[in-house]
């Protein structure tokens, strides 16, 4: 809009505006208001559209005053900024800082916001600012009326000051005028509220205040609400929907991604457009789903490191110390804080956090707010490991204590002790199958145990994790991040890789918490290596890298090194595999009777005869049958060994050394391409079957266990090119 030509000053450079009569040399008050922060400031580029939070906003205001309240990152300003620009009606805009503490400072600057719009309107006002007339007897009533003549309305028809009461009636007048005041968080002068408060209670009814921040404005809203005179906007409604968060990344950013993949985004972040954002930019144009996950992890560094930024440098040091150390928590209750923390006073500074969006109430409990508390827990683990982990462990006795047994069981696994995981969860995988638990009490919904496999009881296990995942309720992220996990193990020890893969592929992108995605990539590795090698690598690598960002806890390294031992072996790289595998091995040792010392040795078995090493290979063998007779259940890793019992005992192949047929030598120069067995399939016109037939049969001729040695012993042997 265009400015009077005697509201605006230069001064330095930088365009201000000048109120009507201001004098200069004033100590208290800055005449000259930097036009920057008196005006909508511009979108950023680029910007999603958003017709349904501009519905919100329209809607809201037919009531005199809407809060918009949320975190850092939540999108407000540019919400407020694109639905101020295309409204029906003038908008003076006013940011706020800390500068505008000083009384007459805030009213200097707005009654500017006023000028801007509607130049001369606050002519009386500001002459009663400028000769220090009495604030809320005189400025306060006078800036009203500023504003009922800049709404067209005679300052006779202004309401009279009554204390703060208004006509139940006065939201139906239509609206004339509207007021934003952006960033009110900054303002923390009692005084300055004071003003405010006179001013909304003397404004003429043609005016509509928008007022918003990262935290409630105290402008008597309970009071306001129950008069039917606010409208609240809140993070929910500002949060993009899984509609919004596609087209921002696909339809705005240009990223080809899968459905599911944006189903991942849009569950990580719970739609909050700061993390979309910087997913966008951890994110190629093409991905592909490994680079997409790595992508993922890129922008949860970026959103701790925002967070840490944004949110905790801008908070006091108590409310910092226990938002960072709480955050272990899922559902951070009065008394598991003043447990877990060893803090009384820890749960009344948490209430500062619900009010400024970091959590939100579920039924009678608070649960952080994604991806607040997880960014929260990463900030914890890296600052701190050692005390993350005791934080956990204390965490194990609370839950236990208040009948929370299946976070309990969370709580273990990340404080690295798999043991009292598995003792915790005994009991209640059987209260899944049917049997009550000891002691009795109702464990189903989020109590539910997470159904750990490696006692041996795999069947069950499988079992227990469906019905906990089909649940009517909802449990923790946490829970049903470390459930799916369990269940995905469950499955390949069963030797149901295709079942692991699909139970864990739809959720391993949502899962936040470093620990369970590292373990749950570790598992999808060992399950998609027979079938993708080359994939089976890089998702162990992700795995592995996840697993250095947590402390690497003991299951995090077990299940990592084995992954990795078991895909580099696939792919020939033995020296690397044994590396791995001695990593794996240092760690399973210490529970020598348990499955993941057993999937070890089975896993050194099968290297040891990819080298050749017969004895080896026997000696890893006979130990792990050992144990594999203490689980019988585990089916897949018992049934591996086996056949490894089998190739050892094996007279030798008379198919040994001899020359591939014909179909066996097309087969094989499709062998170096990244194609799956399928598409060899469809490329030679036969069945998936006839190339597993060919498969095996070339496989021995060559004396080789997996694709990838089969391609090296062939370039040995001349019947391939070299590589490159």
């Amino acid at each position: 809009m265009r400015l009077d030509r005697h509201s605006e000053a230069r001064h330095d450079g930088d365009p201000r505006i000048l109120l009507p009569g201001a004098p200069t040399g004033l100590p208290d008050v800055v005449p000259g208001v930097a036009a920057a922060r008196i005006a909508p400031p511009p979108a950023p580029v680029p910007t999603l559209e958003r017709p349904r939070v501009a519905a919100l906003l329209t809607a809201a205001a037919a009531r005199p005053l809407t809060t918009v309240v949320a975190p850092a990152g939540a999108g407000r300003t540019v919400a407020l900024a694109a639905w101020a620009a295309a409204a029906d009606v003038p908008c003076a805009w006013l940011s706020l800082d800390e500068g505008d503490d000083e009384p007459r400072r805030l009213w200097a600057h707005l009654l500017a916001a006023l000028e801007r719009i509607r130049p001369g309107a606050t002519r009386a006002a500001a002459r009663a600012l400028w000769t220090d007339a009495d604030l809320e007897r005189r400025v306060v009533p006078l800036t009203a009326d500023a504003f009922a003549r800049a709404a067209g309305i005679p300052a006779g028809a202004r309401p009279p000051v009554d204390g703060g009461s208004r006509a139940p009636g006065r939201s139906g007048v239509p609206a004339a005028l509207v007021l934003v005041l952006d960033d009110a968080h900054r303002l923390r002068s009692p005084a300055a509220w004071r003003l405010l408060r006179g001013l909304l209670d003397q404004a003429p009814p043609a005016l509509r205040v928008v007022v918003s921040g990262r935290t409630a404005p105290p402008l008597r809203t309970v009071r306001r609400r129950a008069a039917g005179q606010l409208a609240a906007i809140g993070p929910d409604d500002l949060a993009f929907t899984r509609a919004e968060t596609a087209a921002f990344l696909v339809g705005l950013h240009g990223l080809r991604l899968e459905e599911p993949w944006v189903g991942a985004a849009h569950a990580r972040t719970a739609g909050w457009p700061a993390g979309l954002a910087l997913l966008a930019g951890a994110t190629p144009r093409d991905p592909g789903r490994s680079r997409f996950l790595e992508a993922l992890d890129d922008a949860d560094r970026s959103t701790a490191g925002y967070v840490e930024e944004e949110i905790l440098e801008t908070v006091s040091p108590a409310l910092r110390q226990v938002l960072v150390r709480a955050s272990v928590l899922g559902r951070p209750t009065g008394p598991l804080c003043a447990a877990v923390l060893d803090d009384p006073v820890a749960a009344g500074l948490l209430v500062e956090a619900r009010e400024a969006g970091l959590l939100r109430r579920d039924g009678t409990e608070e649960r952080w707010r994604a991806p607040f508390g997880d960014a929260l827990r990463r900030i914890l683990e890296a600052r701190e490991p050692v005390e993350a982990a005791a934080l956990h462990a204390r965490a194990v006795v609370a839950c236990v204590a208040v009948g929370r047994v299946g976070e309990a069981i969370a709580h273990a696994t990340a404080a690295g002790d798999p043991d009292r995981a598995a003792g915790l969860g005994d009991a209640h995988v059987r209260a899944l199958g049917g049997a009550p638990p000891p002691g009795g009490g109702d464990r189903s919904g989020t109590d539910a145990a997470v159904p750990w496999p490696w006692d041996g009881r795999v069947a069950d296990a499988v079992e227990a994790g469906r019905r906990a995942l089909a649940g009517a309720e909802d449990p923790s992220p946490t829970v049903r991040a470390t459930t799916a996990v369990a269940l995905g193990q469950a499955l390949w020890l069963a030797g149901d890789a295709a079942g692991a893969l699909a139970a864990l592929e739809p959720r391993v992108g949502a899962m936040a918490h470093p620990s369970p995605r590292s373990w749950a990539l570790a598992v999808l590795a060992l399950a998609a290596g027979e079938e993708d090698p080359e994939r089976a690598g890089r998702l162990a690598r992700h795995a592995q890298r996840l697993a250095g960002r947590t402390g690497a806890l003991w299951l995090d390294g077990v299940l990592t090194h084995q992954a990795l031992a078991d895909a580099l072996r696939r792919r020939a790289r033995h020296a690397e595999a044994r590396v791995a595998l001695d990593h794996a091995g240092e760690l399973t040792a210490s529970r020598p009777e348990g499955l993941h010392h057993a999937t070890t040795l089975v896993l050194r078995a099968e290297l040891d005869l990819a080298v050749r090493d017969r004895r080896g290979a026997a000696q890893a063998l006979a130990e792990a049958r050992a144990v594999l007779d203490l689980h019988p259940g585990a089916t897949g890793l018992v049934d591996r060994a086996a056949r490894l019992h089998g190739t050892l005992d094996r007279r030798p192949d008379v198919l040994r050394g001899s020359a591939p047929t014909p179909a066996e030598q097309r087969l094989l120069r499709l062998l170096p391409s990244e194609l799956s067995r399928r598409e060899i399939g469809a490329e030679l016109f036969v069945s998936v079957d006839t190339v597993k037939t060919h498969l095996r049969r070339l496989y021995r001729r060559l004396g080789v266990e997996t694709r990838a040695e089969a391609v090296a012993v062939a370039r040995e042997r001349g019947l391939l090119p070299p590589a490159g």
